[in-house]
């Protein structure tokens, strides 16, 4: 007999080709992808980031990248130091990020949703429709709160550097490779969920089989015999 296929490498296999050609996909649709995800990015910033007033943001080509930019100004009296911000239109604040952090996450997600071993091919399906919230989720925490992240570290670091600030160390967790770990979770997370929904269902019968009919149950005997 001959010994069963590994499954470690056929899924480091599905890895690499879904990885591949997700990839290929994100750098073709780069710019219609980033885009798309601007209008998600400007909610989370009006949610979230009550510091600055966004006055632009969008995708702008530098240096043969696509990089997404974001000009504001202080929104509110902000005492750094010795130093007392208000808010004035004529101080503008601009940073940038690569629109590739865009991309990233989902090429991740989309590589391991495929490469994931699975028991039935509903269960890919299934995957996708779970993972779609979660991509925007790790979305909503990657970029917009760099792009409020590094407004606030020119401040900081320029009226008051040795001030401690979560969303600084948040900002530095994502670039460490936090946005691989949050994609790497979600995508476990809709692995995880679609393996529970589909384990409550019934296998389906396979064509040409015919379904196993249970055994009839044993007629009762009448009430005079039964004793």
């Amino acid at each position: 007999m001959a010994p069963a296929a590994d499954p470690v490498p056929r899924a480091l296999l599905r890895l690499l080709l879904a990885g591949l050609a997700a990839g290929a996909v994100a750098v073709a649709c780069e710019a219609p992808l980033v885009d798309l995800a601007l209008t998600l990015i400007r909610a989370c910033l009006d949610a979230v980031d009550g510091t600055f007033r966004t006055i632009a943001l969008r995708a702008v080509p530098q240096g043969g990248e696509l990089m997404i930019a974001r000009v504001a100004t202080p929104a509110i009296t902000q005492v750094l130091g010795t130093r007392v911000i208000t808010p004035d239109p004529a101080i503008l604040l601009s940073t940038a990020v690569s629109g590739g952090l865009v991309l990233q996450p989902l090429v991740l997600m989309t590589a391991l949703l495929a490469a994931w071993p699975w028991q039935r091919p509903a269960e890919l399906a299934l995957r996708a429709v779970l993972a779609a919230p979660l991509a925007l989720l790790v979305l909503a925490l990657d970029v917009p709160l760099m792009l409020y992240g590094l407004l606030w570290y020119q401040e900081v670091s320029a009226f008051e550097p040795e001030r401690f600030s979560p969303l600084v160390l948040w900002t530095d967790f994502v670039n460490a490779g936090g946005r691989h770990a949050l994609a790497l979770a979600a995508a476990a997370l809709a692995v995880a969920g679609a393996r529970g929904i589909l384990t409550g269902l019934p296998s389906p019968v396979p064509p040409g089989r015919p379904a196993t009919a249970l055994p009839a149950a044993p007629p009762s005997l009448p009430a005079d015999r039964a004793a």
